[in-house]
C-alpha cells in the first residue's frame, strides 16, 4: 500500500478515537509491536495464515504485528493469555471455531466466557474439511466406507478406528457428524496436532481421519491419501473430482469451520472499530487471498461487527445438536 494511503487510512481510522482522547486515553493499542496470539504450534497451516495476516495488518496500521505461538488444550492456553493482557488493543487473538464455538460447547468448566469476555473481529477463512484413507483400505467411495464400518462394527473386529487432531477438535466432532448421521459406530484415536494424526494413517496404524484440507492435500495429490468427500456444501476448486459428503447421500452435511480475530470485550469500542477496519482492509490483499485458495482455504467476505457476533452464535447453535448427539463433554 502506498505510503501515502496508509497515512490517511490510518488518519481516519484514528478520527473516531482521538475526538475522544481524554475521557478515554485507552482508546489507541499502545505504541509499538502489537501481538497476535496463535493457539497452535507454529509451522503448521494456521500458523501461516496468522503470520501473512499479521504482517498485512501491520502494513494497514503502520505498526508491526508479532504472532505468537501458545499451543495446547484446544487453544484456551493462547485464549487465557489474551484475557490476561491489557484491554489496549494491543494483543489479539487467533480465536475461530474451537475457541468461539465448540469450547463454550464442550468443556464443563471453561475457564472463560466466549460470549461475554471476547469480541471477534474478523472471520478470515473457511477451513474445509476432507474424509482421508489409505489406498489400500478397501473403500473408494464413501458409500463403501460406510458398508466397511458397518461390517467392522458387527463383526470379530470391532467398530473401525479414526484419527483425529485431538479430543474435541472440529476434525473429531466432522467424524462424529458423519458417523452420528450414517448410524454407524467408530472408535475415536486422537492424537496432540494434525502431523501426529496424519502419520498414522500413512503408516496405516489408523485407517481413516476427517483432516483440514489443508493438511492432507499433499498426500491426496500423491498418491499417499485417497480422498472420499468433502464437508462442505460444494465441491473444493482444489479438489474438483471428489464429491461433498452431502451429495452422497447425507443431505445438509455441513462440517467446516472457520477461524478469525477476536479482541478482549474489555477493549475499548473505538480501539475495537479501528481493528475491525484495519483487519478488512488486511483480508481484502489480493496475495493473501491468493495465499488461502492455494492452501484449499475459502476467504471470507467483510462482515460488521453485529454480523459478525450473530455468525458465531448461529454456528453454536447449530454444532450443539452435534456435540449434544456425540455425547463428547470434557473438563
Amino acid at each position: 500500500m502506498p505510503a501515502t494511503r496508509r497515512a490517511m487510512l490510518t488518519t481516519g481510522l484514528l478520527a473516531g478515537a482521538t475526538g475522544r482522547a481524554t475521557a478515554q486515553p485507552q482508546a489507541q493499542p499502545q505504541a509499538g509491536p502489537l501481538r497476535l496470539l496463535v493457539g497452535y504450534p507454529a509451522g503448521g497451516g494456521t500458523d501461516l495464515v496468522a503470520r501473512a495476516l499479521a504482517e498485512r495488518l501491520g502494513r494497514v496500521l503502520g505498526q508491526p504485528v508479532v504472532t505468537d505461538n501458545r499451543p495446547g488444550a484446544n487453544t484456551i492456553i493462547a485464549t487465557q493469555a489474551a484475557l490476561a493482557a491489557a484491554a489496549d488493543g494491543s494483543t489479539l487473538l487467533q480465536a475461530g471455531s474451537a475457541t468461539l464455538v465448540v469450547n463454550p460447547l464442550l468443556y464443563r468448566r471453561l475457564p472463560y466466557d466466549a460470549e461475554r469476555d471476547l469480541v471477534t473481529l474478523a472471520i478470515t477463512n473457511g477451513v474445509p474439511l476432507v474424509v482421508v484413507v489409505k489406498p489400500a483400505l478397501p473403500a473408494a467411495t464413501l458409500a463403501e466406507l460406510t458398508a466397511l464400518a458397518r461390517r467392522r462394527a458387527a463383526g470379530a473386529e470391532g467398530p473401525l478406528p479414526f484419527a483425529s487432531n485431538g479430543l474435541g477438535n472440529p476434525t473429531h466432532l466432522a467424524a462424529e457428524m458423519y458417523a452420528a448421521q450414517a448410524g454407524l459406530r467408530l472408535t475415536h484415536v486422537p492424537f496432540q496436532g494434525s502431523s501426529r494424526a496424519l502419520v498414522s494413517v500413512l503408516a496405516g496404524d489408523t485407517p481413516l481421519m476427517v483432516d483440514t484440507i489443508g493438511s492432507a492435500l499433499p498426500y491426496i495429490r500423491d498418491g499417499r491419501l485417497r480422498a472420499l468427500g468433502v464437508t462442505t456444501p460444494e465441491r473444493l476448486a482444489v479438489l474438483p473430482a471428489v464429491p461433498t459428503i452431502a451429495e452422497q447421500g447425507f443431505p445438509g452435511f455441513d462440517a467446516s469451520f472457520w477461524y478469525g480475530i477476536a479482541v478482549s470485550a474489555r477493549t475499548p469500542a473505538a480501539t475495537q472499530q479501528r481493528l475491525h477496519a484495519a483487519l478488512a482492509e488486511a483480508m481484502a490483499d489480493a496475495p493473501f487471498r491468493t495465499l488461502l485458495a492455494n492452501l484449499g482455504l475459502s476467504p471470507e467476505p467483510p462482515r460488521s461487527l453485529a454480523e459478525l457476533a450473530a455468525y458465531v452464535a448461529a454456528d453454536r447453535a447449530r454444532w450443539a445438536g452435534v456435540i449434544r448427539a456425540s455425547g463428547v463433554t470434557l473438563e
